[in-house]
């Protein structure tokens, strides 16, 4: 059975199988609905509850199963012609929103405002986690890891992400942690860990 609550290392899409996809679909909207309205509880209902980053999310998950769908031979052309390429051309070209739908994200995703974000293909983001405008989560050119795949963040469960944040590197974001808006960082951050600044600093979790 699918687990929206499972942890970055594992993927999200287990099986080829389009009822499998179908109930990974559903079970990540909505763990990703259930959190939208925490936060939005929680900042006071403003945001017009969030409908635009709500918006984006689902476009995403869209994305995300007609992506799988895409690796079917033959059968998976159509998903990838009607949706994704779409998606693609809309989010990434128009609006300047690059979330690809082949980065691991799980459930309880919620994102604010949502211009100007770039996620690489290949980072991993934990549960219930809140991006917001302008963030950078990719890769460090200087660096390549031995087995050449890119050096890219894992983000863990919780994580809350100012605007303007910038997390690049073969570096993990433990769970909790907080990273202050405008923050750059490349160095790993402990579980609760709370980071400000460029270079990032760490201050102490309360």
């Amino acid at each position: 059975m699918f687990d929206a609550t499972s942890t970055p290392s594992r993927l999200l899409w287990p099986s080829r199988n389009p009822i499998q996809i179908w109930r990974c679909l559903r079970h990540l909207l909505a763990a990703d609905y259930r959190q939208n309205r925490v936060r939005v509880q929680e900042t006071g209902g403003g945001n017009n509850r969030n409908l635009k980053g709500l918006t984006i999310v689902t476009c995403f998950r869209i994305a995300q199963a007609a992506n799988q769908l895409g690796r079917i031979p033959v059968a998976g052309i159509l998903p990838k012609l009607l949706i994704v390429l779409p998606y693609r051309i809309f989010f990434e070209f128009l609006l300047g929103i690059e979330i690809p739908p082949r980065a691991q994200i799980q459930g309880g995703l919620v994102i604010f405002h949502g211009q100007g974000i770039v996620i690489h293909d290949r980072a991993r983001i934990g549960r219930n986690c809140m991006l917001r405008h302008g963030i950078t989560i990719g890769t460090s050119l200087s660096k390549v890891r031995a087995d050449n795949n890119p050096c890219v963040p894992t983000i863990g469960d919780n994580c809350n992400i100012g605007a303007g944040a910038i997390i690049i590197g073969d570096i993990s974001i433990g769970d909790d942690a907080s990273i202050g808006a405008g923050t750059v960082v490349t160095k790993s951050v402990p579980a609760g860990g709370v980071m400000v600044g460029s270079p990032a600093r760490l201050i102490e979790p309360v």
